[in-house]
């Protein structure tokens, strides 16, 4: 939003540019000269040159103005138009931008009870898990059993990670989203 915000105030100022276009350019110009030379001669006539003793002024006012008034007025009126567009995309962006937040907030509110449905049941597993190792230390447990038990831990194991790097990840699109951290 801060990009698009950025190119809408480019925008607005080509466009006072090329409204600015349209009217006459007044400008100030001036020059002033002073040297001396006390080893050289003043030339008194007026016909001769001397840039060694030399005291002058000068000032102009001038004014500018383009004779092309159906090319200028045709470029400020594009300009208008477009900086007009700009503003109405802009107003599109910011309604789909609150929709795109709250998008992202509800699969950040899906994966936080995703994480916390997949926590439970990686606790349930490494308990599963620990008490078939056991009996299985202790002789009562079979081999398969063990083999089941470990194979369904690392399974609700990855996915409790999964559901954890979901939520991150959920985490992360929306402080994108926002445009700043929500920490």
């Amino acid at each position: 939003m801060q990009q698009l915000q950025a190119v809408v105030q480019v925008r607005e100022s080509l466009m006072q540019v090329a409204k600015g276009e349209q009217y006459p350019q007044i400008f100030i110009a001036g020059q002033f000269k002073y040297g001396y030379a006390p080893n050289r001669d003043d030339q008194l006539s007026p016909f001769a040159r001397d840039d060694f003793n030399i005291l002058q002024a000068g000032a102009v006012i001038g004014v500018q103005q383009s004779l092309s008034f159906g090319l200028t007025s045709a470029k400020a009126r594009k300009a208008g138009l477009e900086y007009q567009k700009l503003l109405y995309q802009k107003q599109l962006a910011e309604k789909g931008v609150a929709i795109e937040i709250e998008k992202i907030y509800r699969e950040l509110i899906e994966a936080q009870k995703n994480m916390a449905a997949a926590s439970v049941a990686r606790r349930a597993t490494r308990r599963w898990f620990i008490s078939v190792r056991d009996g299985f230390n202790a002789g009562l447990e079979e081999a398969p059993d063990m083999i089941d038990a470990a194979k369904e831990y690392g399974i609700i194991r990855a996915k409790y990670y999964e559901a954890v790097f979901n939520f991150n990840r959920s985490w992360a699109r929306l402080q994108r989203a926002v445009g700043r951290s929500l920490l």
